[in-house]
């Protein structure tokens, strides 16, 4: 344990997601991150509070150079693990809401921004002013007969943009 933490990773070069995530709505399942990561969990009680944050470069065949700063904060629960109910037993909340600032993405004169050289937006992007985006996550997990189950939700908003600026699984 470190400064009342139990764990403190900190990971650099290309890594997995270094993200929690309960679906693909923000990142793809073969995604890999270039840059530096940094996570921390400590467990209080029932549960375990979570931070989870980095700074990636985007690989792009713009001149300016393209970064993502991100920060998320979360937590995660087992409050009936004294029950004998296998449902009850294994039942676990988790959620987390996480800030992602993608600089340098965007330049609404120029087809050759970040996001369509990467594969993202094709076409007209005079709409697309930043990327700053919000999400956040929950999931109600459990199993019953040895089948585990779960519920989760997923939403992302991208704050600078006044329509169009959300999506949700």
């Amino acid at each position: 344990e470190m400064a009342g933490l139990n764990q403190l990773k900190l990971t650099g070069g290309r890594m997995e997601n270094p993200f929690w995530k309960v679906s693909e709505l923000m990142w793809d399942e073969d995604l890999n991150f270039d840059g530096a990561a940094a996570h921390a969990d400590k467990t209080v009680g029932p549960a375990s509070l979570f931070v989870n944050g980095g700074v990636f470069s985007l690989q792009t065949d713009i001149s300016e150079p393209a970064s993502l700063w991100s920060l998320q904060g979360g937590a995660s629960i087992q409050p009936f693990t004294s029950f004998t109910a296998e449902v009850l037993n294994n039942f676990t909340l988790t959620g987390a809401l996480a800030y992602f600032d993608y600089k340098n993405v965007t330049n609404p004169l120029s087809e050759s921004t970040a996001i369509t050289t990467a594969g993202g937006v094709k076409g007209n992007t005079s709409g697309l002013q930043d990327l700053n985006l919000l999400n956040s996550t929950f999931q109600v997990a459990s199993q019953f007969h040895d089948i585990p189950w779960k519920l989760w939700w997923d939403w992302v908003h991208n704050t600078p943009v006044a329509s169009g600026n959300n999506g949700f699984q």
